[in-house]
């Protein structure tokens, strides 16, 4: 007998002989694709098939007769998980992305569910993970657990890394100056909960830009 008589692919099934009398050799064939593909005695033997399908399972067995005894096992194909990401990585905390799960067989799974850091996420079961306005708990290695027919596969992982937003802010040191000889001093006051702002740009309204913290400039001409 089989342990299992529809085992996935590439997953393991054992074969056992439970003949009775007296039997001197037995002789197995565990059909297309099986590895090993023949064994001798009673078991257990443990098979894995290679390939989906029916199997036809042979057992001859020798003692003062001979008998072929034959069974069938029918193997699953196993599903092929595949993830990928719609959108950046890393992806800047408040802007849309999800995490799209599928089979590369074409198949139409099941069941799905979702790993997180190898922790499963309770009450996901779609096949795709949306993150409208992702935060920077969401940062995690992901993955998806797809089944068909009672065969699982787990898709590969991916990192995904949400970046806090900056929070952007200045001060000035006037609000206003006549034109002649006019000088405003400007402070960066930008903040951003993690890490360091790398750069930035300022932009003053007449088409003049500075690249430094604390930049100052004046007006050619009057006006807001």
């Amino acid at each position: 007998y089989a342990t299992r008589t529809t085992p996935p692919q590439h997953e393991h099934t054992d074969f056992v002989d439970s003949s009775e009398g007296m039997v001197h050799d037995r002789i197995w064939t565990f059909g297309a694709g099986a590895v090993p593909a023949t064994a001798t005695g009673p078991g257990p033997h443990r098979v894995v098939y290679t390939t989906p399908g029916l199997k036809t399972v042979k057992l001859r067995v020798h003692g003062p007769d001979s008998l072929v005894l034959q069974q069938y096992i029918e193997v699953k194909r196993k599903p092929d998980a595949n993830l990928m990401l719609n959108g950046p990585n890393p992806v800047c905390e408040g802007s849309p992305v999800a995490l799209i799960g599928s089979d590369t067989g074409n198949r139409k799974p099941t069941q799905w569910s979702w790993l997180k850091n190898q922790l499963p996420m309770n009450g996901i079961t779609d096949s795709i993970l949306r993150y409208g306005f992702p935060r920077l708990a969401d940062s995690g290695v992901y993955a998806v657990v797809m089944r068909v027919d009672g065969c699982g596969d787990t898709s590969q992982s991916i990192n995904l890394r949400v970046w806090p937003k900056p929070r952007a802010g200045f001060t000035v040191d006037r609000v206003s100056a006549c034109l002649n000889g006019n000088r405003f001093r400007f402070t960066d006051t930008s903040k951003i909960v993690r890490g360091s702002i790398p750069n930035l740009r300022w932009y003053f309204g007449d088409s003049s830009t500075a690249v430094i913290v604390a930049p100052t400039h004046s007006y050619r001409w009057h006006g807001n």
